[in-house]
């Protein structure tokens, strides 16, 4: 590619970015190069969430780098068996949600392998790239309220509360969980979330 068409896609079709480092991302994975990868879809998230131009912006709030480098060969052969499965369907449907998913189902993965502030930091991104979803939000809200940063999941369940369709779930979760201080466990919507961003 020429300069001049790297500026165009980065200006105007930001998505096309992405879709070369997901190749890319795929290609080491399957070598199994877990940091090759994970720089990877990094570089694809930034793009996408430039195409997705939503305004979930904020303190804190926003694309984030993955930065989940476990020592343990375990999360590491986890991670790379997650992402040659789910690459192939965000490069054949070619949805910022499926790209939302990955950073989801990578925060599930830390998330299980004691890395609590990144899997904040995956749902986070998961959440910036399909802000719509109330569920994305609640799972976000109790990883902060599971490290006892009750301000921040409040942050994040009033500022899912700003957008139309998430606004009455993530209500109900300030009203009734927030206030009785009953937490419901990482991944409880894992199926429901999956369902829905693949469709």
């Amino acid at each position: 590619m020429l300069a001049s068409e790297l500026i165009f896609f980065y200006r105007n079709e930001p998505e096309k970015l992405g879709k070369l480092f997901l190749n890319f991302a795929l290609s080491e994975a399957k070598q199994g190069n877990y940091n090759g990868s994970i720089a990877n879809i990094d570089r694809a998230a930034f793009f996408y969430f430039k195409q997705s131009g939503n305004d979930y912006r904020g303190k804190d709030i926003g694309y984030n780098q993955i930065a989940f480098y476990p020592t343990n060969e375990n999360p590491r052969k986890e991670i790379l068996n997650n992402l040659t499965k789910s690459i192939p369907l965000v490069l054949e449907k070619e949805s910022i949600s499926l790209v939302s998913n990955i950073y989801y189902n990578l925060g599930l993965i830390a998330y299980s392998n004691k890395f609590y502030k990144q899997a904040s930091n995956l749902f986070l991104t998961a959440v910036s790239m399909d802000y719509k979803f109330g569920h994305l939000h609640v799972e976000l809200a109790n990883s902060y309220f599971y490290r006892n940063m009750f301000e921040k999941g409040i942050e994040i369940l009033k500022k899912c509360k700003q957008f139309k369709y998430p606004k009455k779930q993530c209500q109900e979760y300030l009203e009734t969980n927030v206030r009785l201080k009953v937490f419901l466990p990482i991944g409880i919507y894992k199926k429901i979330i999956d369902d829905y961003q693949s469709n």
